[in-house]
């Protein structure tokens, strides 16, 4: 399965949008576009194992996916910058910790990602 992630999208709303022989699951800001929103771009012919999507914010998307073997959990995250205040990065990694909880233990999880880290 070819599945890619993309942070700072840039653009409004949240949805499915077919792009050539993809299909983007987008989420961004409700109202526009801005510097923050990701989406996860995955092959037309993989769209039927696509199960649900969940732009959480304009920091999180899940996607969730049945593959044949197991069902496949993509949590799409945009980390903020180390500029950023204090409390909005802490509140960043303790929702991405939510989220993660939230999934069952069996199920396959792949966080990915823009974490802004420095080396």
């Amino acid at each position: 399965m070819n599945l890619t992630g993309l942070c700072a999208v840039r653009r409004s709303g949240h949805g499915l949008l077919p792009v050539g022989e993809h299909t983007v699951v987008n989420s961004g800001d409700k109202k526009k576009g801005g510097p923050k929103g990701m989406a996860t771009v995955l092959d037309k012919k993989h769209l039927e194992a696509l199960k649900s999507y969940n732009p959480i914010n304009v920091r999180f998307l899940t996607v969730k996916i049945y593959t044949k073997y197991a069902v496949l959990y993509i949590i799409q995250s945009y980390a903020p910058t180390p500029t950023s205040s204090e409390e909005e990065i802490e509140n960043c990694y303790n929702d991405q910790q939510t989220i993660r909880d939230k999934i069952p233990i069996k199920e396959i999880r792949i966080v990915m990602g823009g974490f802004n880290d420095r080396v």
